[in-house]
């Protein structure tokens, strides 16, 4: 097989988290006809919320921004959220959702790669990486980006300390001594209420120091401290603990972030947290753990390490297998439509889109390689109703396939994926395990939200042959 890789040192990133964003406890709350979960990862889309594949009730939650009460409204796409409460299948009621943002300050610095699709900020000394297509951005756009913008970013941590941004918001123009910023970090050289902090002097004479309560300020200690900059001194106004996402013991948990920390599968971190993933279910099964590897976690925290029971790769949900009917290419990405038999889906290709070639005829291949009419494989990701390709596959021509999360269905006539509908109607059917059922079981157990694939043979006619749930 012939592979030609086009990778940014950024990782894609739709539903993840931060390697220190998050900074409050858990507390999983068992419910009447559901089960208590704490979930912590990205604002993938509304409609309620979803995070981590569930789809949030958040009428009744507890909302907190930046230690604010705030209200459903005030979410957006792209923070990286600690919510609580209950679910059932894909779907849950929120008892609290927790926003809590890993950096805000001024923009000291900027540069692009070479094709202009991603910008390294820095930020108070730290490194952030903006992407023109996976990051969301609010008051500001990748392209105006400058020198002395006040940002909030959300994100995950790499190994190397750079944050990915999932989401930036712009604060304005910096002003010494008046714009507010935020940074985390570990106090060192602590005397009286002076210590050191990322490479800052901070004053805390006048900060709110009450969540650090009993605990006083201490060398080592993990916080966030909130305040004005001057030159390299923060004056800060308040000070908070920055713990973890879950509670020392806690059961029933779902993290999702990259691997940082790696030493073997029983011993790395994942958003700050230690976890223990040597008896965990792999998925897929030959998946190899490693630092900077983008995950979902399940399982429970006993004594402060997440014992995982599962380990699932975040590459995608979304599965597409179609002929090209257009596409508009450069030889660093673009768009390109598949034709299916019930309408058409566009999807972006970029940098960071993995190509292969699987009938040998491209070595290496590119994205110029490709026309219309080619049979291609795709595995993508969806943000903010855009598909973006994670991997792409040149292909011998072959049944066309759609797989990716229900947007609604009509019980034993239709399902629709992407907006695309199919009829079902002498379909076969399988359940999670690709055991065989009949149309009744399969859509009794059918929710909105569940990864759903259908097969449509050649020729394909919009009549699903085979439909399946998938993990």
């Amino acid at each position: 097989m012939m592979k030609a890789q086009y990778w940014t040192s950024t990782m894609l990133a739709i539903s993840i988290l931060s390697a220190c964003g998050g900074g409050s406890g858990g507390g999983s709350l068992a419910g009447i006809g559901g089960t208590g979960i704490t979930s912590t990862g990205t604002i993938d889309s509304f409609g309620s919320i979803f995070v981590n594949g569930v789809r949030y009730d958040t009428d009744s939650a507890d909302i907190t921004i930046d230690s604010n009460s705030a209200n459903a409204s005030d979410l957006r796409l792209g923070m990286v959220v600690t919510v609580s409460g209950t679910t059932t299948g894909n779907t849950g009621t929120a008892s609290s959702v927790i926003f809590d943002d890993d950096l805000q300050g001024p923009i000291a610095a900027i540069s692009a790669n070479a094709d202009n699709s991603v910008k390294t900020l820095t930020i108070l000394g730290l490194s952030v990486e903006a992407d023109r297509l996976s990051t969301v951005f609010d008051d500001i756009t990748f392209d105006t980006l400058a020198v002395n913008d006040v940002v909030e970013v959300s994100g995950f941590t790499r190994s190397d300390g750079v944050i990915q941004a999932t989401r930036i918001e712009g604060q304005g123009a910096f002003q010494a001594g008046i714009s507010e910023i935020e940074i985390e970090g570990q106090v060192s050289n602590l005397f009286g209420t002076t210590f050191q902090l990322a490479g800052f002097t901070v004053n805390a004479a006048g900060a709110d120091l009450s969540d650090l309560q009993p605990a006083p300020l201490s060398n080592g200690l993990n916080i966030e401290v909130r305040g004005t900059l001057m030159s390299t001194t923060i004056i800060a106004n308040r000070i908070e603990l920055e713990d973890g996402p879950f509670d020392d013991d806690e059961g029933n948990v779902e993290l999702e972030g990259i691997i940082t920390d790696f030493v073997d599968n029983g011993n790395f971190r994942v958003f700050g947290q230690l976890v223990d993933a040597s008896n965990a279910q792999l998925q897929p099964a030959n998946l190899v753990l490693q630092n900077d590897l983008m995950i979902e976690v399940e399982g429970s925290v006993v004594n402060g390490v997440l014992i995982a029971n599962e380990v699932e790769a975040r590459d995608g949900e979304i599965e597409l297998e179609a002929t090209i009917q257009a596409l508009d290419l450069s030889s660093t990405g673009g768009t390109i439509t598949l034709a299916f038999a019930t309408g058409n889906l566009s999807l972006t290709v970029n940098s960071q889109t993995e190509l292969d070639d699987e009938t040998d005829t491209f070595d290496p291949i590119t994205f110029t390689n490709l026309r219309v009419g080619d049979f291609i494989e795709v595995e993508a990701l969806q943000n903010d109703g855009d598909l973006i390709a994670t991997e792409l596959q040149l292909a011998n021509a072959d049944d066309q396939r759609l797989q990716g999360p229900v947007d609604s269905f009509i019980t034993n006539t239709s399902i629709t994926i992407l907006g695309l509908s199919y009829s079902t109607v002498g379909a076969n059917f399988e359940d999670i395990n690709d055991t065989s059922i009949n149309a009744t079981t399969f859509f009794n157990q059918l929710s909105v939200g569940d990864v759903v694939e259908i097969t449509d043979n050649t020729p394909a006619n919009g009549i699903a042959d085979e439909v399946e749930f998938e993990d």
